[in-house]
């Protein structure tokens, strides 16, 4: 026991730090702490700390850094201070904190928590109005004891504004621009950046910019053309928001795109000679019965071995209302079986659907 208050007392005096900066629902070890600050900072009549990913990851490398050199430092290995962790993180903060603890404790996040509670500047930290974000971390050493790191932060919350919504009923490969203008009213040079997210299918809004800088007064235009693509019929949906310094604008999305409809049909020789380079041909017939254009590719298959097919056409765009059509030459590269039927299947694929029409053909024995 007065292994562990030793260890403790000289903890406290290297485990508080405070940086001035210009610029799921289970219980582990990270939310049980975070729920106990939030706990303390509320009978403080405090605001909660939010958990931030960034944060996290600076924490937890920060505590394997020293339990893998059984080291209580806020300086790594490397010698980056905690000032230049959060500098190479790239997260944008006024004012962060740091506080780290090592302890042998089963118990290690609440032994942790008590710890800081008792001692001025950590309790500080952890009652610092200021932040509010947080990221926790936790390693152990070879030698049984805990290391902990919690590094909070005042992360700037930039606002969303949900500018609108579209809605698009398209055939597949058809196209819809829609466009937005950006103008800098502030004083200073402004960086926009443009991203896109979907919630189903990927790939179909095309900002044609994706960031841009603008001086004072300036303005940019911004297209995102929605593109159904080689896509199946159904409903897509996705947003584009357009990001900078002072807040976000969300643009959301949704795509119908109608389905194509062709009728097929073939029509082939009931009866053929059995013999090797006997040649016939088939007619096929593709009526588009829907509301879009369609570009059909056209295949050709048996169920027997022995032939080869050359198609006339063997890719067509087919209009609404339209009939297309095209010829198979087939021809028999070895005597099939006299008497044995065949199936003879014409296959076509458009806008990622596939379709296919049987016909059953005898080959007759050869008298000669």
């Amino acid at each position: 026991m007065k292994r562990i208050s030793l260890i403790l007392a000289i903890v406290f005096l290297v485990t508080s730090f405070a940086l001035t900066a210009t610029g799921n629902t289970a219980t582990t070890p990270s939310t049980e702490l975070l729920g106990l600050i939030n706990a303390y900072r509320a009978t403080k009549k405090l605001s909660p700390l939010e958990i931030n990913p960034v944060l996290t990851k600076l924490a937890t490398d920060h505590s394997k850094d020293m339990a893998s050199h059984k080291k209580l430092s806020h300086n790594s290995t490397n010698g980056d201070t905690f000032a230049k962790r959060m500098e190479k993180s790239g997260l944008k903060s006024t004012y962060s904190i740091e506080n780290i603890a090592m302890t042998s404790s089963a118990t290690y996040a609440k032994q942790m928590f008590e710890l800081w509670k008792k001692s001025p500047p950590h309790n500080a930290n952890m009652l610092n109005n200021k932040i509010n974000s947080a990221g926790f971390g936790f390693s152990k050493s070879k030698d049984g004891y805990w290391y902990g790191t919690f590094d909070g932060a005042a992360i700037k919350k930039v606002p969303v504004r949900k500018i609108g919504s579209f809605k698009d009923e398209l055939c597949t490969f058809s196209r819809k621009p829609h466009y937005a203008t950006y103008k800098n009213q502030t004083g200073k040079n402004t960086k926009f950046t443009v991203k896109t997210s979907y919630k189903n299918g990927s790939g179909w809004l095309n900002p044609n910019i994706k960031s841009f800088t603008l001086p004072p007064g300036g303005t940019q235009s911004i297209g995102c053309i929605v593109l159904s693509g080689d896509l199946k019929s159904g409903t897509y949906n996705g947003s584009v928001q357009v990001e900078w310094s002072d807040g976000i604008d969300e643009y959301t999305y949704e795509m119908v795109i109608k389905p194509s409809k062709i009728q097929l049909d073939c029509n082939v020789p009931q009866s053929i000679s059995n013999l090797k380079g006997t040649r016939f041909t088939v007619k096929v017939t593709m009526k588009n019965i829907g509301e879009c254009p369609s570009k059909i590719k056209l295949m050709a298959s048996s169920t027997v071995k022995g032939l080869s097919y050359s198609i006339k056409n063997p890719e067509i765009t087919c209009f609404p209302n339209a009939t297309s059509s095209s010829e198979i030459v087939v021809t028999l590269t070895q005597t099939l079986e006299g008497g044995k039927p065949f199936d003879f299947i014409a296959s076509i694929e458009f806008a990622s659907e596939k379709m296919s029409v049987k016909k059953t053909i005898t080959p007759k024995m050869a008298i000669g």
